[in-house]
């Protein structure tokens, strides 16, 4: 005898529970599948890790707007009060670190604010920068104004020396040389800082008589006391109004590469040579035999933008983390994809799918051929270009890294000296060329 259920038996509430439950979680693991799965493409937009705790993997936000862009990054910051920063604070490396000021940075180094640092008392501190090169012009010398828009903004940069004496910190930049004996005797009080954004080859100021008395180093290099970045990248506010179908149905040539220095120790020169070989390379100036003058700056990059699919963007020196303004310049309309060499990690400062990195390829011929295919399929490179055009350098208000000099003049005691400048600036940072 079977049995059978009429119309009105009651469904005990229990079970109905149970099958909502199971539904909500079979739902559950099929989107996270789907999310999971997402590709890359100029519609999404990279959230780097240092927005997130360790333990939460990285995600990608559809982005068909520019507001809804800034919304999910906006709901993120609320999301993560705090986070671990992957750049290393040698003050105290277990510190929780707050959320990047501007979340329009799009890189995997942070500049960090520290918790509990709304506390400390922001006495007015001076930084008196000894040798000041030429091209180190901050806004608002001898004034307060190079750190505005920071949390702290208490600091004040200056060279003038009746003002020395009484600085908080003192800055060498370390490729212009230090007189010796120096003019002045030294205060422990001070907090000494090693400045300089040249690599080891073409800095020979580290070894020096004081290299044992400076307390914090402020470099290129993402294990500083305070990284200092040729730049740093940003969503463009407005994205540029461009048909990217018609600007790469109009270019013609393969490759370009603006170079002077013509002898240096990664072999860049030997690397474009080979590369040449299996598809055209265009060399303008002292080392080539293609001419676009320095005073005809938009015209020489008016003819990258219509005539060229890729840049060269080779560093003089394979050296860690020395990532100059070749390939900053580059994402500032400038409407080609570069070819990366260096000794960096580019995956974690550039934005993803936006450039080529020789290291991903085991011969000049290898990339060579990995052009050609670009410059063949239209629709894959008119993607790339566009995605890069998303993103910007430049100015975003006030100074990351002037930011972070200050607070750590108010938040770190000087407790550590560099056994050894030199060695930390030298020993096992750069390598010889091993591609070509």
């Amino acid at each position: 005898m079977s049995l059978h259920l009429s119309a009105r038996t009651p469904v005990s509430p229990v079970r109905t529970t149970r099958t909502v439950t199971v539904a909500i979680l079979l739902t559950t693991c099929t989107l996270y599948v789907l999310i999971s799965q997402l590709s890359f493409s100029p519609s999404h937009t990279y959230v780097p890790d240092y927005l997130w705790d360790q333990s939460v993997k990285k995600r990608w936000y559809n982005t068909s707007s520019q507001a809804k862009e800034q919304s999910n990054l906006s709901s993120l910051a609320k999301e993560r009060g705090h986070t671990q920063s992957r750049m290393r604070d040698l003050g105290n490396s277990s510190s929780q670190l707050t959320l990047p000021k501007s979340l329009m940075f799009i890189t995997d180094i942070s500049f960090p604010g520290r918790n509990g640092s709304s506390g400390v008392v922001r006495e007015l501190k001076s930084i008196f920068l000894f040798n000041r090169p030429s091209w180190f012009r901050p806004n608002g010398l001898h004034s307060t104004q190079a750190f505005a828009g920071c949390d702290f903004d208490t600091c004040l940069l200056t060279d003038n020396e009746t003002e020395r004496e009484g600085a908080a910190a003192i800055m060498f930049h370390m490729c212009s040389g230090l007189r010796h004996p120096l003019p002045f005797q030294v205060d422990q009080r001070q907090v000494w800082i090693a400045f300089g954004l040249e690599s080891p080859p073409h800095c020979g100021h580290y070894r020096n008589p004081y290299s044992r008395k400076f307390n914090w180093t402020m470099t290129y290099r993402t294990d500083s006391d305070v990284f200092y970045p040729y730049d740093q990248f940003h969503f463009r506010q407005t994205p540029a109004e461009k048909n990217f179908t018609a600007l790469v149905s109009g270019k013609s040539k393969p490759v370009a590469w603006f170079v002077s220095n013509c002898q240096d120790h990664s072999k860049r020169k030997e690397y474009a040579k080979e590369l040449s070989k299996h598809i055209q390379v265009d060399i303008y100036g002292a080392c080539g035999s293609f001419s676009c003058p320095r005073s005809k700056t938009n015209d020489c990059k008016r003819l990258l933008n219509t005539a060229y699919f890729f840049y060269l963007s080779f560093e003089n020196s394979l050296c860690r983390d020395y990532m100059t303004e070749k390939v900053f310049k580059l994402y500032d309309n400038v409407d080609v994809i570069p070819v990366v060499r260096g000794r960096v990690d580019y995956k974690r400062y550039l934005p993803p799918g936006t450039f080529l990195d020789t290291a991903d390829f085991r011969t000049p011929r290898e990339l060579a051929l990995r052009l050609t295919s670009l410059m063949a399929d239209k629709k894959a490179y008119t993607k790339m270009l566009t995605l890069k055009d998303r993103f910007s350098t430049g100015a975003i208000g006030y100074d990351p890294t002037l930011c972070r000099l200050c607070e750590k003049l108010h938040v770190h005691n000087v407790s550590k000296t560099y056994p050894d400048l030199q060695k930390w600036a030298s020993e096992g940072i750069c390598r010889d060329a091993d591609d070509v």
